[in-house]
């Protein structure tokens, strides 16, 4: 019998809870199945003058009258006694199965009804009509529980009824291979998630470390020297000295800003905060602007500034601003780690559909190893310059987060002791707004 052959059966569902009895009549509509209702045993009765039905669905607590009662009632009128009952139990303990047995049902299903399961039970129910009204009932007697027991049984009942218990099981015995295979996966992203978070603390504390050595160090400079500054300004002042001082309060001021810059960038790119501002720009223009701007920086370290392009490159839909600190990073990176005397190349590829800015110095160049791990915020590789210099180690990372902000590619190459090349590439359209 295919589900076609119970389009338009009548099923009688006895259900005190109203979520169940929705839950049910869903299931069942679905199938074109005719549904009726009710709240107990003994409003149940009532519907059952109303007419008989194909099949009766009925759970086993309810108030006024129980499922167990509610069936052997139906059994022992000869009106309805043929009516296949399902009834809808936890079975959570033996003897349910000993009253499913003594008050006539057909089969048991566990709640909630998994709806294949409950179609094939009521069609078999269906195939076994006949079967069990030309088997005769048999007595049994059997102990259980330390009790003597005695039930009158229908071999198509009892084997109906038992198969079903089993169908029941290995449903629930698939669900709870599938809650734990699912709390498997839970428990294996909750210890990544943990394993990232441990990560991320190690970071906040580095970062908390970092930031108060270094605001610390670049204080007590301006501290000093303006202390300093202070107490001599009635007396003689070596013009020399005082120059110097002044300069390195400049740079301890500068390097203050730059750390607190980054930490600002990197917080609000963290934060999903970042948003671009697109239009068409001509980067060769902005380039070269760029590179205006580091030459006081890369004259100080002797290091030559070189720009290669072709004459002509196409628009590219970006934001300049952060074009410009991409190349801002990139190229005070390749100031910062190039030996004097060095040269510092920025190149400027186009292709089909994308345009690829190149940094390349000569510089102290960076390990395999240490490159794995390049793009991640405070990296534990060198941040000191060939100079000296300092860096927050969220540069590079700052760099990443805007590169696939723009759903462009960065990507380094570099060998101890000759340089490092940094690649970017932009795709020359970009419509949509981030």
């Amino acid at each position: 019998m295919d589900e076609t052959d119970l389009k338009n059966k009548i099923v009688l569902i006895v259900e005190d809870s109203p979520t169940q009895s929705l839950l049910l009549q869903e299931i069942l509509e679905k199938k074109q199945l005719c549904v009726r209702s009710s709240k107990d045993g003994v409003e149940a009765f009532q519907r059952l003058e109303e007419g008989v039905p194909d099949f009766i669905i009925s759970d086993i607590e309810m108030p006024r009258m129980n499922g167990y009662d509610f069936c052997k009632r139906v059994r022992s009128d000869n009106k309805y006694k043929d009516i296949p009952v399902i009834l809808l139990t936890n079975l959570t303990d033996p003897l349910d199965v000993i009253m499913g047995i003594d008050c006539g049902a057909d089969a048991f299903l566990t709640k909630p009804c998994e709806s294949d399961l409950l179609f094939s039970t009521i069609q078999n129910m269906t195939r076994n009509i006949g079967l069990k009204s030309k088997t005769p009932q048999e007595k049994l007697t059997f102990y259980f529980d330390g009790q003597l027991r005695s039930l009158n049984i229908n071999q198509v009942q009892i084997t109906q009824l038992l198969l079903s218990i089993y169908s029941s099981a290995i449903q629930k015995n698939q669900e709870l291979e599938r809650t734990y295979n699912k709390l498997n996966h839970i428990y294996g992203e909750l210890e990544t998630n943990n394993k990232h978070l441990k990560e991320l603390n190690e970071q906040k504390n580095q970062l908390l470390g970092m930031a108060a050595h270094d605001l610390k160090n670049s204080l007590v400079v301006i501290f000093g020297f303006s202390n300093y500054l202070l107490n001599v300004a009635k007396s003689p002042i070596d013009d020399q000295k005082n120059h110097q001082m002044i300069e390195r309060i400049n740079q301890a001021s500068s390097f203050m800003m730059s750390v607190v810059d980054d930490f600002l960038d990197y917080s609000s790119i963290e934060s999903g905060t970042l948003t671009l501002h697109l239009s068409e720009v001509d980067l060769v223009a902005l380039i070269q602007k760029d590179i205006l701007f580091f030459e006081s920086l890369a004259a100080k370290k002797e290091v030559s500034l070189v720009f290669n392009h072709q004459q002509t490159i196409p628009m590219v839909t970006c934001d300049p601003n952060k074009i410009s600190q991409i190349l801002n990073n990139l190229i005070t990176n390749g100031i910062k780690f190039s030996n004097p005397h060095g040269t510092l190349v920025i190149s400027l590829i186009p292709s089909d559909k994308e345009v690829t800015i190149s940094v390349k110095d000569s510089g102290t160049g960076m390990s395999q190893e240490a490159l794995k791990s390049m793009f991640q915020p405070f990296n534990k590789t060198k941040t000191k310059g060939t100079a000296g210099e300092k860096g927050t180690g969220l540069g590079l990372a700052i760099v990443h987060k805007i590169v696939m902000a723009h759903k462009g590619k960065v990507w380094v190459e570099s060998e101890l002791g000759v340089g490092s090349t940094f690649y970017v590439s932009i795709p020359y359209n970009r419509k949509d707004e981030v």
